[in-house]
């Protein structure tokens, strides 16, 4: 009787060795794999951190911003010239037409001035 509790309890024990086994072995493996994903993040944002840093792409960056604003500011300037201009030649037909007028008027003055 006391053999069958002994072959017994070496059964569980057995079998509690091979459950602790697949447990250890699949958090081991989970654990490889959660190491290595860190790992890859890591070297990814190192990679992306040094490309922010590096001077010559800053430089190149700065430079295309630069060159960007240079068009937008060039086409924007050539705008307000545009809009000055246009302002000009009003300006100037509304000069034009009030001399005009002030001119029909004082001729209309005068012959008025004349009958008098």
């Amino acid at each position: 009787q006391l053999t069958k509790v002994v072959v017994h309890l070496n059964a569980r024990n057995d079998e509690a060795e091979q459950r602790f086994d697949r447990l250890r072995a699949g958090f081991e493996e989970e654990l490889r794999t959660i190491a290595q994903d860190a790992s890859l993040k890591i070297a990814a944002e190192r990679a992306r951190l040094e490309r922010a840093l590096d001077p010559e792409a800053l430089r190149r960056d700065a430079e295309l911003i630069a060159a960007e604003w240079a068009a937008r500011r060039e086409a924007a300037r050539e705008e307000l010239g545009a809009l000055r201009a246009d302002a000009a030649k009003r300006q100037e037909q509304e000069a034009d037409a009030a001399r005009a007028r002030l001119q029909q008027q004082a001729a209309a003055l005068r012959a008025e001035a004349g009958r008098v």
